[in-house]
């Protein structure tokens, strides 16, 4: 709860005026907080052995991996990097 927002009320799953209630975060909290999960997810990625990427969870009603985790979270990454770029190309292009 760095951010001052409770996971909870992290706005998945909730409607936009449930979103635009949350409280304001401060950029620079914000990107500390960036920064220090960042620094502990190399962490524990650089620390993951052969056989625990092979790890088995499941999680509703399928079974995934650690791998297909990190896949997954490079996948979303990806996406969404490139739907910010897709939004400043369109900014850029109406004289942006």
């Amino acid at each position: 709860m760095k951010t001052g927002i409770e996971f909870e009320s992290s706005g998945y799953g909730q409607s936009p005026d449930d979103v635009r209630s949350l409280p304001g975060v401060n950029i620079a909290d914000l990107v500390q907080y960036f920064d220090d999960v960042r620094a502990a997810s190399f962490r524990v990625v650089d620390g993951i052995s052969d056989d625990e990427l092979a790890t088995v969870f499941t999680r509703r009603d399928r079974s995934i991996t650690w791998s297909w985790i990190l896949g997954h979270v490079l996948v979303e990454e990806s996406q969404h990097l490139g739907q910010v770029a897709f939004i400043r190309g369109m900014i850029r292009g109406l004289g942006g």
